[in-house]
C-alpha cells in the first residue's frame, strides 16, 4: 500500500491522544483533523518489548496492525458496512500506521462505555461529579473485574452485553440530561458485535465502543466502528508461536478474550444465531459475511491500495476466512448459503 507521508507536518500540530499499548496521535492534516495509529513496536515499554520476546521471532520489530486495519475497512465495505471508519497506510517521523480522518464535529466529544460506567458507578456511590470529571479509581477498577467475571461465569463475555450497555446508558442520560434511540444504538451494538466474532476481532473491549455526543443537543449517538487492526488472527502473520488449531490475539490480554472464535464459545454461537433468527437485517448482515469472496476481495485491496499482500499474509487472512465459516456452518449450517466461498477452486 502507497503510504502518506506525514513527516512534513509541524511538531506543534501532533499531540498524542491515546494512551494505551496502542499511541495515537490528533494531528493536522491537510486543513482537517485527523488521528494517526502507530503500529506496535518492540521498544515501546518494557511490557511491549517482553511480550515481543516471547511471542515472535527476533527478527520481528513491529506488528502489522496498519494493514489489518485497512483491510478490516474493506471487508466492512464489501459486505455494504457505511457505518466504519475508512483507514489509509501512512508514517509520521519514520513510523508505520494508520491514518483516518476525525468523525467528530467541533462541537462534539466522545465518551467510552468505561468512562460512562465509571461516571455512573461514582454517582451511585454518593460522589457528586461532574460530567467532565472521569478518574479510573480503583474501587470502580475493582467493581469493573467483577462484572467481567461474573460475565464469564454465565459463558458470555461482558463485550457481548448489549442489555448492559443499555441500562448503563440510560442511567448516564438521566444523570446528565442526554437523550438517545435505543433501537438504532441497540440494533449498531448487534451489528458490532457479529461482525467483530466474523472478523475474530480480539480488542473490541469497552474502552473502543464509544459515544459522539454534544452538550448543546444533548443527544448521544454511537461512534461508528473503529480500531479493527486485531482482526483475521494478525498475530499468525509473524507469530514463532503459531499453531493452526490456536489463535493468538496480541498485545494485552486484560479485558480481553483470549479467544472469541464461534468454536470455543457456543454459548456466544447461540446468541449469535438467536438474533439472526429474530431480525432479518442481521440475518442478511451473516449471509452477506458468509458469501464474501475473500480471495477476490484480497485482490481488490491489493489493486485500490497499490500494494502486495505478503503470501503468509494471503494465508492467514484467508484460513481466519474459511475458519469461521466452518465455525458458523458447524453451529448452524442452514443458516449458511449456497454461493459461500471458502475454498479455493
Amino acid at each position: 500500500m502507497s503510504r502518506i507521508l506525514l513527516d512534513s507536518i509541524d511538531k506543534k500540530d501532533i499531540t498524542q491522544v491515546g494512551g494505551g499499548t496502542s499511541k495515537v496521535f490528533k494531528i493536522k492534516y491537510k486543513d482537517d483533523l485527523y488521528f494517526f495509529k502507530k503500529n506496535y513496536e518492540r521498544n515501546d515499554s518494557e511490557r511491549v518489548t517482553k511480550y515481543f520476546e516471547q511471542q515472535f521471532e527476533e527478527s520481528v520489530n513491529e506488528l502489522c496492525a496498519d494493514v489489518v486495519e485497512v483491510f478490516s475497512y474493506y471487508f466492512l465495505k464489501e459486505i455494504g458496512i457505511d457505518f466504519c471508519v475508512p483507514y489509509k497506510l501512512a508514517a509520521l517521523n519514520g513510523a508505520n500506521g494508520c491514518l483516518s480522518k476525525s468523525f467528530i464535529e467541533d462541537n462534539e466529544d466522545m465518551i467510552s462505555i468505561v468512562d460512562i460506567m465509571n461516571l455512573n458507578y461514582l454517582s451511585s456511590t454518593g460522589h457528586d461529579v461532574e460530567f467532565n470529571y472521569k478518574p479510573i479509581t480503583s474501587e470502580f477498577e475493582e467493581f469493573y473485574k467483577s462484572y467481567k467475571d461474573e460475565q464469564k461465569k454465565k459463558g458470555i463475555p461482558y463485550n457481548l452485553a448489549i442489555e448492559d450497555i443499555i441500562v448503563d446508558l440510560s442511567q448516564f442520560a438521566k444523570t446528565y440530561k442526554f437523550s438517545f434511540n435505543e433501537n438504532e444504538i441497540k440494533k449498531q451494538l448487534q451489528m458490532i458485535m457479529l461482525l467483530d466474532y466474523f472478523m475474530c476481532n480480539g480488542d473490541r473491549n469497552w474502552s473502543n465502543v464509544k459515544f459522539v455526543f454534544d452538550e448543546g443537543s444533548k443527544i448521544l449517538r454511537l461512534a461508528p466502528i473503529f480500531d479493527n487492526g486485531d482482526c483475521f488472527q494478525m498475530e499468525q502473520m509473524v507469530s514463532k508461536k503459531h499453531d493452526e488449531d490456536q489463535v493468538f490475539f496480541h498485545l494485552g490480554s486484560v479485558g480481553r478474550l483470549e479467544n472469541n472464535t464461534l468454536s470455543n464459545n457456543e454459548c456466544v454461537a447461540k446468541q449469535i444465531f438467536a438474533m439472526c433468527k429474530q431480525n432479518s437485517e442481521m440475518n442478511n448482515l451473516l449471509h452477506k459475511c458468509l458469501s464474501l469472496n475473500i480471495f477476490h476481495l484480497i485482490a481488490e485491496v491489493e489493486k485500490i491500495e497499490d500494494f502486495k499482500f505478503t503470501k503468509r499474509q494471503k494465508d492467514v487472512l484467508e484460513k481466519a476466512y474459511s475458519d469461521q465459516v466452518a465455525n458458523f456452518k458447524k453451529f448452524n449450517p442452514e443458516l449458511i448459503p449456497e454461493n459461500c466461498v471458502c475454498e479455493k477452486k
